[in-house]
């Protein structure tokens, strides 16, 4: 249903609440929507803005203790309902809801009553509620990828299924859902039978291209449905399983290329390289999903929820960096000679704050020439962190000497040093850094203002 097939009395509602939720009254918003959603439960937009407002509304409020317990004890009152008339149960939830509108229980309930009702994209809104509420609840998460199943929207099964993995990689129910999901939407795209099918020549030809780089978007696709008609008849083939991963990561499917390099790293039990790929793949989301949300603030710099979602954003941020360092202690442990490993293990302690546990991993890795002046100019950053200027000086100075061009790894080294003298308020050290990178790059960071202004 969509605003123009309101009756009238519900359409002047909406058309004010639509007023006032442009002037944050949360509360009168409410109460405008409350109506609408119980007489005319199918006009999805008017529940998406009432659940919007409670959310705002009760922000920051605080509960009483019995709150989420006496809400649930109300709705349970109701379950029968459910069964025997749904859409007045969900009027009836909606009014336990008001106060309280991410009670779980009560969210799980209207979820049953939208169903029976036969309105499945207000179910969805129950478990989005959810999720929004807390976005780590992995069973909420599977809850809404089977929701999606149900309703054969298959790529939101797998990008649902994707987020569990996210947060839980041995989820093994997740791995597969995914990648069932992903198969179906392949699948369906491109009209395979759900058992595969039998190649000729011609099909065996093109499977060839599989092992080919490069190939343009039609020959991917071609290719990939005959391999996704074998995984459909074996999924523990990891030939084809890895195969499938490639071709949809070169296709730009992160999604289920992460989800089949997961499924090919179970049946490998534990290829370090696949392991790598999906780290790095889980990067790329969140890269992705990071500039999104600073588009999305960029663009609306003073939404009501804008602080909400930058506080989020930097959480997520902080939590992407923890895991990199629990991935590389890891990595470090499986593999203790490697410089390599080390180095990016401590560069990930210093940018989570804890540059005293880098030092000793930089002190090992340092010894390696392949990350040696990389590991110098870290191990400066940590001493300057712990305010010990001289040693850190006393890094980068050992660093310059190996390098022989003033590259931009060069640069770096001769500029952090340049700040260090200044926080010891040794000038002319200072300025002699800065005139080194000047007389070769003028636009080197800031290095012409400081310069200049040194003779102003």
């Amino acid at each position: 249903m969509t605003e123009n097939e309101l009756p009238s009395n519900l359409k002047s509602l909406w058309d004010k609440a639509v007023k006032s939720m442009r002037m944050q009254n949360f509360d009168y918003v409410a109460q405008l929507l409350s109506p609408i959603v119980k007489e005319a439960p199918e006009f999805l937009e008017a529940r998406k803005a009432l659940r919007k407002a409670q959310m705002l509304n009760v922000k920051g409020k605080k509960k009483g203790l019995l709150s989420g317990g006496a809400a649930l004890k109300a709705g349970m009152k109701l379950k029968p309902m459910i069964s025997s008339d749904p859409r007045s149960a969900l009027g009836a939830l909606e009014d336990e809801l008001a106060n309280d509108p991410a009670n779980k229980g009560l969210n799980e309930l209207l979820y049953d009553a939208a169903m029976a009702a036969e309105l499945p994209e207000v179910g969805l809104l129950a478990l989005e509620t959810l999720k929004e509420a807390n976005s780590k609840d992995t069973g909420v998460l599977k809850k809404i990828a089977k929701h999606h199943e149900g309703q054969k929207a298959w790529d939101k099964a797998a990008e649902s299924y994707n987020a569990v993995s996210m947060l839980d990689p041995s989820d093994l129910e997740a791995i597969n859902g995914a990648m069932k999901a992903s198969t179906n939407a392949s699948m369906e795209r491109n009209k395979l039978e759900e058992g595969g099918k039998k190649r000729d020549e011609e099909e065996i030809q093109e499977l060839e291209l599989a092992d080919r780089e490069h190939l343009t978007a039609e020959q991917r696709q071609r290719v990939l449905d005959r391999l996704l008609a074998d995984y459909a008849e074996n999924n523990e083939n990891i030939v084809v399983v890895k195969k499938i991963a490639r071709l949809y990561e070169d296709g730009g499917d992160l999604d289920s290329a992460t989800s089949y390099y997961e499924w090919a790293l179970h049946l490998s039990k534990g290829d370090t390289a696949l392991q790598g790929k999906i780290t790095n793949l889980n990067d790329k989301k969140r890269e992705i999903e990071f500039s999104q949300m600073e588009a999305e603030l960029a663009e609306n710099p003073d939404a009501p929820d804008a602080d909400e979602k930058r506080a989020r954003l930097e959480e997520l941020k902080k939590e992407r960096l923890m895991q990199k360092v629990d991935y590389f202690k890891d990595q470090v442990e499986r593999n203790p000679t490697d410089p390599q490993l080390r180095f990016s293990l401590a560069e990930y302690l210093y940018l989570t704050g804890q540059a005293t546990d880098a030092i000793p991993e930089l002190q090992r890795a340092k010894s390696n020439p392949h990350v040696r002046t990389r590991a110098l100019l870290l191990l400066g950053k940590c001493f300057s962190e712990k305010n010990m200027l001289d040693l850190a000086i006393n890094q980068l100075e050992e660093a310059e000497k190996e390098l022989s061009a003033m590259d931009g790894t060069k640069k770096d080294v001769v500029y952090e040093r340049a700040l260090l003298h200044e926080k010891r308020g040794e000038q002319d050290a200072y300025l002699g850094a800065l005139k080194q990178i000047y007389e070769v790059d003028y636009g080197f960071r800031d290095v012409a203002k400081r310069v200049e202004s040194s003779y102003a």
